[in-house]
């Protein structure tokens, strides 16, 4: 599995930049939040970006100093910046969720914004 995910991440990398997806990260949700995702709350729902490189760890600390310097939001940004460690599969009833429940209040309410942010702002990194 975990070879499985390197050639994966490996293969996603070499289509979007670190910066690009730094940019579409910090523009689809709030990384002022602690712990919290709107109304959901916990360390589970927590803003955490985990880098693979030091590289990677690098930039996004550069990335957060530029949207810092420019005031971009109104409060701290609180997102944890970490090493990648193990990766832990979600459960069987969590892969693929949106796909299947987009009637649930929380895709509706939560994930369906995120998803019309990217649409509208990123189109062409869609394909």
């Amino acid at each position: 599995m975990e070879i499985y995910l390197k050639e994966l991440f490996q293969s996603y990398f070499s289509l979007i930049s670190v910066a690009e997806l730094l940019e579409i990260n910090f523009a689809t949700h709030d990384p002022t939040q602690l712990n919290a995702q709107g109304n959901d709350k916990g360390t589970q729902y927590r803003s955490g970006i985990y880098c693979t490189t030091d590289e990677q760890k690098s930039e996004t600390l550069r990335f957060i100093e530029f949207l810092k310097k420019e005031n971009i939001f109104d409060k701290p940004i609180v997102t944890e910046i970490k090493m990648a460690t193990e990766f832990f599969e979600a459960e069987s009833d969590h892969h693929n969720y949106y796909s299947t429940h987009k009637e649930q209040p929380y895709c509706q309410w939560v994930i369906n914004p995120k998803i019309e942010k990217i649409e509208k702002y990123f189109s062409d990194k869609l394909s």
